[in-house]
């Protein structure tokens, strides 16, 4: 589990690295991307605070290679709006393929108070 962290209000772009149970980096040709933020495990997926896609071009491949890995998620400041300081929200990155659904990482993610109110 890996805690993250963001300010409340902004865009946060988050790196993702996803890899295999070796810890080399995982090839994500033709897999989908899911990254997932709510305030309770068990909340329903339409409840999320945020919820992206490769799909809706929330997540993007890093430097267009699959073979990296890695992912960048923009989680956009009318979603960290919603987040509360200091509250821990949870998180996870959850890749699929056709009938295949892995979650290889996921954690907890704080939103710190703003300190520029404009």
């Amino acid at each position: 589990m890996a805690r993250l962290s963001i300010v409340q209000g902004d865009t946060a772009v988050l790196r993702v690295a996803i890899t295999n149970q070796d810890a080399t980096p995982a090839d994500l040709t033709g897999y989908d991307a899911t990254f997932t933020i709510k305030r309770s495990r068990g909340d329903s997926d339409e409840a999320a605070v945020f919820q992206g896609t490769i799909t809706d071009g929330s997540i993007v491949v890093v430097d267009a290679d699959p073979t990296l890995g890695l992912l960048d998620v923009t989680v956009l400041a009318a979603n960290t709006t919603q987040m509360r300081p200091g509250k821990p929200y949870y998180w996870d990155a959850q890749i699929s393929q056709a009938d295949q659904v892995f979650t290889p990482c996921n954690g907890t993610i704080f939103a710190e108070g703003e300190i520029t109110q404009t």
